[in-house]
């Protein structure tokens, strides 16, 4: 059954996935290092970068909804290459966890 949210829900959610990763969404500037670096981008719906996006808005049903948060391999390149070292595969470990 899908979980159906409203964008004030979706930014309760989001924040609250993004307090327990330690992960500030507002400080990504969407440069797309973390995105252009991703070995599994090309398998992707959605890149890291829209993910974070998509979380800063509250659109967290465009991310449970999205093949990514599956076919994330948590290799962490992304945290590597982003000037901040936001936490994408925390990110969307918390947002799988919740889509289950």
């Amino acid at each position: 059954m899908e979980r159906i949210l409203n964008r004030e829900e979706g930014k309760l959610l989001a924040d609250r996935i993004a307090k327990e990763a330690h992960v500030a969404l507002d400080e990504c500037y969407q440069c797309g290092k973390c995105s252009a670096g991703c070995p599994m981008a090309n398998s992707f719906d959605l890149m890291p970068r829209q993910i974070v996006h998509l979380m800063h808005l509250g659109d967290m049903g465009s991310v449970m909804r999205s093949r990514t948060i599956w076919l994330c391999a948590s290799c962490h390149t992304c945290v590597e290459r982003c000037p901040h070292d936001i936490d994408i595969p925390t990110l969307i470990e918390k947002s799988r966890m919740e889509a289950q």
